[in-house]
């Protein structure tokens, strides 16, 4: 019975580290695959003004949180916990900085997940609060459970179907541990039910979670080795600066921006949804770090004025707050709503790009990067009307 009640408690104190632990590796690896994500909402904090120094930030975060979100699931280094609540300190303290400025209206702090400032607050409240008791009680713990099943279970969770980058971050928990059989059915096991979770659209946010339980499950104690939170941490660093100099180029076949296609309702945050103009209008989607998108503003700007052409409305993926500074500081007229940043980088290869829209539906995509003259955009329009 005393035995009993001593697993009880240190399933419970094991928890206090791993639940952290597990959404600091959920963080790094969506803010991984969906840098330029991260990078649209990073940005809004207005911290830091070099693109340079933020795309090194983008590029560091994700391999920094996973490497303390494994060295804590490992219990690989005294100094995890600590590092981890300071690294929560530092997201808290840049939201309270960020949030008078008023272009904060999302964390980014799970990538590609949408969370509101005030929620990640409350978050980041708790897990400081979890880690401060895994300080204070985890060491006690004499045994290790397997932390890569769960592991796994993230990594399906988060990529999905995609086998490269499963197989490269799977492939050092294997080799440097040298995997009994045993070992091996449960990272299968993790992989099965995390990539179950993805094609079922269940948030970011319940997959730690639900990947602790599968933690407890798994009873072996872990084959855990100093090198394996390095090795997976530079495969992070390396994947992020992937798809920061090589972005995925949106699929024809599946993008949103096609001709016959629907524009989704969630494309365009709620409250900016509404958008002045009739039923025809023409959408610029642009950002406003582009500098190909700068050069182009002034025919922008005289395709907004011609009124024989249907009323021209801008979408980027940044806050409407520094939305409205960009139009007050380059003087535009053409209304620019904020959209969605996770569709934006899956659907955009290059901007500007300008569409036909007639409701909801895309009647035409005009030719990524540039914008055309008044009169090829008066031909294709005319052909419409017709």
């Amino acid at each position: 019975m005393k035995s009993e009640r001593t697993a009880f408690t240190h399933n419970w104190i094991d928890l206090l580290a791993v639940l952290p632990a597990l959404f600091f590796i959920t963080a790094a690896l969506s803010k991984a695959v969906h840098p330029f994500v991260f990078l649209s909402e990073f940005d809004n904090y207005s911290l830091i003004k070099s693109l340079d120094i933020k795309a090194v930030v983008v590029l560091i975060i994700p391999a920094v949180e996973m490497f303390l979100g494994l060295s804590l699931c490992l219990k690989k280094s005294y100094f995890a916990p600590v590092l981890l609540i300071v690294l929560l300190l530092t997201f808290s303290l840049s939201i309270f900085l960020g949030l008078p400025l008023g272009y904060l209206e999302r964390c980014g702090c799970l990538g590609s997940e949408e969370l509101s400032p005030a929620f990640a607050l409350v978050k980041n409240l708790i897990l400081i609060l979890l880690l401060i008791l895994a300080v204070t009680f985890r060491k006690n713990i004499p045994e290790r459970r397997n932390p890569w099943g769960a592991f796994t279970f993230i990594l399906g969770g988060v990529l999905g179907g995609n086998l490269y980058l499963l197989a490269l971050l799977i492939a050092p928990v294997i080799i440097i541990s040298k995997c009994k059989q045993k070992h091996i059915l449960s990272l299968i096991g993790g992989l099965i039910l995390g990539i179950i979770f993805h094609h079922l659209q269940i948030t970011l946010l319940i997959l730690p979670f639900a990947a602790c339980l599968y933690y407890l499950i798994l009873v072996i104690q872990a084959p855990g080795h100093k090198l394996q939170p390095i090795v997976i941490s530079i495969l992070v660093l390396m994947i992020t600066g992937f798809y920061l100099l090589y972005p995925a180029t949106p699929s024809t076949s599946k993008t949103i921006f096609k001709s016959g296609a629907t524009l989704p309702d969630y494309f365009i945050h709620e409250k900016q949804s509404q958008s002045p103009g009739s039923d025809k209008k023409l959408v610029l989607l642009l950002s406003p770090d582009c500098q190909t998108c700068q050069l182009w503003l002034p025919v922008a700007q005289s395709i907004s004025q011609r009124k024989n052409l249907p009323v021209l409305v801008g979408y980027a993926p940044q806050s409407q707050t520094k939305l409205d500074r960009y139009r007050n500081e380059e003087n535009l007229s053409i209304p620019v709503f904020s959209a969605n940043a996770m569709l934006f980088e899956e659907n955009v290869n290059r901007t500007p790009l300008l569409l036909y829209l007639e409701g909801d539906t895309v009647r035409h995509v005009f030719e990524e990067g540039r914008l055309p003259s008044i009169g090829k955009l008066e031909e294709a329009l005319n052909e419409y009307d017709e």
